[in-house]
């Protein structure tokens, strides 16, 4: 069983974009300003890339380069990879696992309306959690009705007092076969 939630409900909407002819300092700075592990390259408005933590590390720092002489451009991870907010949560998920990724942007369209991240799928987890097991719940109370229904189909026909092993609910009755054939070609009503 599946919980079809689309990535919209857990999206976080405020994304921090920078220019992508910024400076990594830049980038740097609005990523400390905003307490978040990556931000969106924008050309012209247009999202075309990304930067994040690991991409400052490995790229600027561990290579020795300095982070204002380094424009977001040069370091930023294309082509952008993004999922349409309408879409599953766990296409998210399995989109993130397979491709190795933290940080997923969320698009309408061509707009960038948001961001999922593995802390946002975190978050909901328990949530996640306890939905499925109510509907865990409902469909093993649901089950148990149905098998009571089929027990119930035993006993005795309201309509005219004889047992019968196949009565059926017809108006609200426990009738038999034969009651119902006749409630069905309408020479009998049911008491």
């Amino acid at each position: 069983m599946e919980a079809k939630i689309p990535v919209r409900e857990v999206m976080t909407m405020d994304v921090v974009t920078v220019d992508f002819e910024d400076d990594v300092q830049s980038a740097s700075k609005l990523m400390a300003d905003a307490d978040i592990g990556s931000v969106i390259a924008v050309e012209n408005g247009a999202p075309v890339g990304i930067i994040t933590e690991k991409d400052l590390v490995r790229k600027v720092l561990a290579e020795g380069y300095s982070p204002d002489e380094i424009l977001v451009k040069d370091i930023m991870t294309r082509p952008l990879i993004t999922i349409d907010k309408e879409e599953e949560l766990n296409a998210a998920i399995r989109k993130m696992r397979k491709l190795d990724i933290e940080k997923l942007p969320v698009t309408s369209g061509d707009e960038l309306v948001g961001i999922i991240t593995t802390n946002d799928i975190i978050a909901v987890s328990p949530e996640i959690v306890d939905i499925l097991s109510e509907a865990a719940d409902i469909y093993g109370s649901e089950k148990m009705l149905s098998e009571e229904r089929e027990w119930d189909t035993t006993g005795i026909c309201n309509s005219c007092n004889t047992f019968s092993t196949e009565l059926d609910l017809i108006e609200g009755e426990l009738i038999c076969e034969q009651c119902r054939e006749e409630v069905e070609a309408g020479g009998y009503e049911i008491e």
